[in-house]
């Protein structure tokens, strides 16, 4: 990312701010307490529950999910490097609750294509960023 990593990670935690997200309808935070904080994301009318599993500024950021169809974790790392950018790797796990939203969701839940857009659509808010500055 081409952004320092205080940047890149006040972005990415801070849930209050998700309109850059065209993937979202919603965005619920439920319960704020200290770093951990649960949410609710709705996406075509499906909702996903969120909860912070642990923040470390500027460093690490994970969470659990919790849907109908599945449970998971995302966990993302943030590293400095070189000229004022920022190495940002993430990692989602799902596991399906049953062997029928396993095929449903292998058909019609690309991950890849999820985390693609979220990386550009993250680019373009970390670019207006900057810009504002």
């Amino acid at each position: 990312m081409n952004a320092p990593v205080d940047v890149v990670f006040a972005i990415v935690t801070n849930n209050q701010e998700w309109h850059y997200r065209s993937s979202l309808d919603d965005l619920n935070i439920i319960r704020t307490q200290g770093d951990i904080e649960e949410w609710e994301e709705t996406t075509n009318g499906v909702t996903i529950r969120f909860k912070t599993l642990e923040k470390r500024p500027h460093t690490f950021y994970s969470f659990e999910m919790d849907s109908k169809m599945f449970t998971g974790e995302w966990r993302a790392t943030f590293e400095p490097m070189e000229e004022g950018k920022t190495l940002f790797t993430a990692t989602e796990k799902i596991e399906y609750k049953n062997l029928f939203y396993r095929l449903v969701g292998y058909a019609f839940m690309d991950l890849n294509k999820f985390m693609t857009t979220y990386q550009e659509e993250l680019t373009a808010r970390i670019q207006l960023e900057k810009a504002e500055q």
